[in-house]
């Protein structure tokens, strides 16, 4: 693994599993200038609780990564 790399990507498979399982690497990371994107495979739909809509989750999930 390279131990400076030039930019990091991160696939997640639900909303919040980058943030809550990498949060503090993330943050490390672009604290150091390191771009990190990160790819969110499944928005969860079908397992979110009532009266949370998909919008919902993705602007959270958008605004957790703006603050890493």
């Amino acid at each position: 693994m390279k131990t400076n790399p030039d930019s990091v990507l991160v696939i997640a498979p639900h909303p919040d599993d980058a943030e809550l399982g990498m949060g503090a690497t993330i943050n490390s990371l672009t604290e150091k200038g390191i771009p990190v994107q990160v790819i969110v495979l499944s928005s969860a739909e079908q397992s979110l609780p009532e009266g949370v809509t998909p919008e919902y989750i993705h602007k959270e999930c958008i605004d957790a990564l703006d603050v890493l």
